[in-house]
This record gives structure tokens, C-alpha cells and sequence, in this order.
């Protein structure tokens, strides 16, 4: 790993720290090269960062999604850094940088942020550079560097994972961030529900770990160090940090509750049924197999004219495949020289046919038989609450249980048909906590004006600096009701009427 700028390892930081004062702002952006495969030194990059140097946002801008259809996915968050470049070390084609040839995009980096001498080190964003652009802003030599979380790496990949049967949510979702070869930290709950049958069959993976969560109520993001972060739907939230209207900007902007104000709540599940053994694929054609050669297959599965996943796949020599050496199924019989490997990924299945004979051959008949797992009676599972007709719909494609659907749409229906305020407020008073925040972390808000006197948790987090060196941190917090947290609710043994609303 390279390092420019000054306040470098061994020349003040760790030592007398001579060049970092007490109330001062200060960044430090390292970034792997790929010269070594770990973080070394820090590059305190402070007198480098232009007037409105540094953008970063994270999260989401709504719980809910437009119209009510469904829960709000976490995006991809973004870092945009503008420094000098005055040597231009960061220009790709500039042979004289030292950190040439290896100036590009898809390398690590981190942005930390310390208050002054005394401060803690504070990681504000973790993720990869996706651009690098040197050029002159106001006449500066300077560079944009751009980057993007971990988040990025989930949308831009497909996972393939075979059945599972009696997953917990936070161990599928494990399963899919080490199928994409995820090599950043992780923080993940085990979940509230058990999943008794469970795959994927090349989906995109950020689509599944959302599709995971939201079937159980929980959250997934990536945090600001990089960790990828699931919490069950049972994760309780502790409020640590309380705001008043002195601590906010003037006039923040709390957005209406008309648009998340749901008086019917509909959730599609998916209970799942065992079938007996079936024939569930079969190929419509004969494919010729060279002597000692071998062909890769791939079949999708069907029930009752249904795609399904299943288990217990067979695909036994005579029964379901024959081989001979005409493709009518004359000649010399070839079946005992075939062997077939048969990997089920749920929904489908990967088969490698190898033709041991010293014959060429043909494969006269090929099919798969197993136990399919069908959903042939898809459940929507509806309740209400209020006067009005506004409607929230979920898609819980991995909850398999009516009951625990039905206390589900249950404690929507009450928490969505009440007047719940999504307040947007700015803050630039104490850069050190604004840093501090983290999504889905819940803070207590007091506005006078507004009459809110209540808990919220951040759904969105975005930092700003103005000023030369960052000088000035501008924070603005998109926060939502927690209406999905364990608060307030009953836990057992309970204490009549101190905490009397049932889990769910």
C-alpha cells in the first residue's frame, strides 16, 4: 500500500503527534493498492480536501416503497472525495507517481475521520474506488475519486446455492455473501424464523438477501467499516443519543406520514408442500457423446406444470437414462458404460453425463425424478386496521408459516394505520457525533414546534464537508419510525401493564 501526504506512520501520528491539533477536523483515506494485502500506515489527507470536498450517503430514503409496495431495499452507498493533485500521484498515466502502474479503479479504501488531537479514529465510509478522475477545478489540479460500498459487490453478482432445509435467516444470508466470495467482516443475527426449505437458483444477490429479510421482518446493510450487518426481526434497539430542536438546523423538514399511512396490509406467502416422487424433467433430444467424453446438462424442474424446487433427486442407469450406440437406441447397449453426476441446486439441476465406453454413443433417454417442493397454494394473508383504504403489499417469498404471517400483518396493520412523522434533520454542531451515527440505529428526537417527542431510527445518513480540509461537517438524517423493533413489547416474564404489547 502507498501512502501520500504528510503525518505519515513514524512522523508525528504514532509518535509525538506534533501535527495534529486539538478541535481540528481531520481525514485520513487509505487506500490498497494491491502492493500489500493488508492496511498499512494512514495518509492524513486533511490539507488535500477541496471547499465541498466530501460527500457520503448511505441508506435509503424511505421505509416503505412509493405507493406501498413493499419494503425499502438498502442501495449501493457512494463516496465522492475531491483533493489535489498537485504532483498528479493520482493520474493513471503519470509514470513519474509512485504509486504508478497501480492507479485504477476496484481498490479498497477507507475514509476515517478524528477530532483533533484526542480524538477517536472513526471509519466514516468502507468500499471501492469505481473512478478515478484527475482535473482542474478552478483552475486546481485535483482528482475525484469516487467509490462505492460493499453493497455494490451483492447487486453486481448472482448466487447458485443448493437446497437447504431448516436454514435460519442470517445463516442463508452467510450462505450467499460466502458464495460471492465476501471477504470483508460480517455482523449477522441468526434470525427469528427457521426456513424449512431454502435455494437459489442464479439470483441476483443483493435481490436475495433482500428478499431474506424483508420474509422475516429484519434489516441488512453494509455498515460504515464494511461490515455486512443482518438484524433479526427480535433485534431490540437501544436509543443512546437523544436531539433537541438546539441541536438540529432551523426548520427541518419532517415529512407527512399521507404517503406511509396504510390502513390494510397484505403479505403474499409461500407454505411449502412435499410431493411424492415424480418425474420432474426429462431432455427432448439425443445428444452424441464421444468415446471417453463427457457433457454437461442442466434441467429445471416442473410440477403439475409448475416450476418447483425438490429434493431426493434420482437418476438411475435403464430407469432414467439410457445410452446406446445408434441414436434410436439400436446397436450396442451403453447404458452400464454411462455414469451421470447430478448436483441439485434447488430449482434445477446440473448434470455431468461421461461416456466410459470405448464406443461413441448416443444418450437415447434422459430423465430426473425427485420430490418436488411446491408452493401450489400461494397465501395472502390480510388484515386491517383504521377507516381508510390505503394498502401496504409485501412479497415474503421465504416465509413458509401462515401463523407467524398472520401476527405479522397483524402488528403492521396497527403500526402502519397510525400518524408516524419521517423528519429529515441537518445537523453541524459536533462533527464527532454526527460521524458517529450508523443506520438503523435509533436516536430520540425532540421537536417543540413539530410536537414530536419520540424514538426514530436512521434510514439514511448523508456527510458533507464545506470549507477547505473539511473543515466543516454538515450531517442530514433521513430517520423512520421503528415501528419493527422489540420496544415497548412483551418478553416473558413479563411485568403487567409496564410492557404489555405482544411480540410478534
Amino acid at each position: 500500500m502507498a501512502k501520500y501526504g504528510q503525518c505519515k506512520f513514524g512522523q508525528g501520528l504514532y509518535g509525538s503527534k506534533q501535527c495534529l491539533k486539538e478541535g481540528v477536523n481531520y481525514w485520513f483515506l487509505q487506500i490498497d493498492w494491491g502492493e500489500t494485502d493488508s492496511w498499512v500506515g494512514v495518509d492524513q489527507v486533511s490539507e488535500y480536501i477541496l471547499t465541498s470536498g466530501i460527500d457520503v450517503i448511505r441508506g435509503r430514503d424511505n421505509k416503505i416503497n412509493p405507493g406501498g409496495d413493499g419494503f425499502g431495499k438498502m442501495p449501493v452507498g457512494v463516496c465522492t472525495l475531491k483533493l489535489r493533485n498537485d504532483t498528479g500521484i493520482y493520474n493513471a498515466y503519470n509514470a513519474a507517481s509512485s504509486l504508478y502502474p497501480n492507479v485504477a479503479p476496484e481498490k479498497k479504501f477507507k475514509l476515517d475521520y478524528q477530532k483533533g488531537y484526542s480524538g477517536d479514529r472513526l471509519p466514516v465510509f468502507t468500499g471501492y474506488i469505481s473512478n478515478i478522475e484527475p482535473q482542474k477545478i478552478n483552475g486546481i489540479d485535483s482528482v475525484i475519486i469516487s467509490g462505492e460500498d460493499g453493497m455494490r459487490r451483492l447487486r453486481d453478482e448472482n448466487a447458485n446455492i443448493a437446497l437447504t432445509e431448516g436454514i435460519g435467516t442470517g445463516d442463508a444470508i452467510e450462505d450467499i455473501l460466502d458464495y460471492i466470495g465476501w471477504d470483508d467482516s460480517t455482523s449477522l443475527e441468526e434470525g427469528a424464523d427457521t426456513i424449512d426449505y431454502w435455494w437459489i437458483s442464479q439470483k441476483n444477490a443483493a435481490n436475495a438477501v433482500h428478499e431474506l429479510a424483508v420474509s422475516e421482518m429484519g434489516e441488512f446493510f453494509i455498515a460504515k467499516d464494511g461490515t455486512a450487518t443482518y438484524y433479526g426481526r427480535h433485534h431490540v434497539y437501544e436509543a443512546d443519543v437523544t436531539l433537541t430542536g438546539e441541536d438540529v438546523s432551523p426548520n427541518p423538514m419532517v415529512r407527512q406520514p399521507w404517503e406511509v399511512i396504510k390502513h390494510k396490509v397484505n403479505l403474499k406467502i409461500y407454505p411449502k408442500k412435499v410431493q411424492a416422487t415424480d418425474d420432474l424433467w426429462r431432455l427432448q433430444d439425443i445428444p452424441a457423446i464421444s468415446a471417453g467424453e463427457s457433457l454437461e446438462l442442466w434441467g429445471n424442474y416442473t410440477y403439475d406444470n409448475r416450476y418447483v424446487a425438490a429434493k431426493n433427486i434420482l437418476c438411475q442407469a435403464t430407469t432414467d437414462y439410457t445410452a446406446n450406440t445408434i441414436s434410436g437406441g439400436g446397436g450396442d447397449d451403453l447404458t452400464g458404460d454411462f455414469t451421470i453426476t447430478v448436483t441439485n441446486f434447488g430449482t434445477a439441476a446440473k448434470m455431468v453425463i461421461e461416456n466410459g465406453s470405448v464406443q461413441n454413443g448416443y444418450l437415447t433417454m434422459i430423465k430426473l425424478r425427485g420430490d418436488a417442493i411446491d408452493s401450489p397454494d400461494e397465501t395472502t394473508v390480510t388484515d386491517s386496521s383504521g377507516t381508510g383504504n390505503a394498502v401496504f403489499t409485501e412479497d415474503m417469498p421465504w416465509q413458509q408459516d401462515v401463523n407467524t404471517a398472520i401476527d405479522l400483518a397483524g402488528f403492521l396493520a396497527f403500526s402502519l394505520s397510525e400518524d408516524s412523522f419521517y423528519p429529515v434533520i441537518e445537523l453541524e454542531t459536533d462533527a464527532e457525533q454526527q460521524i458517529s451515527f450508523e443506520l438503523t440505529e435509533k436516536i430520540t428526537l425532540t421537536l417543540d414546534d413539530y410536537d414530536i417527542d419520540q424514538d426514530f431510527r436512521i434510514g439514511k445518513i448523508r456527510h458533507q464537508t464545506y470549507g477547505g480540509g473539511g473543515g466543516i461537517v454538515h450531517t442530514t438524517l433521513w430517520l423512520e419510525p421503528p415501528f419493527s423493533d422489540l420496544a415497548g413489547m412483551w418478553k416473558f416474564p413479563v411485568e403487567m401493564g409496564v410492557a404489555s404489547v405482544f411480540a410478534y
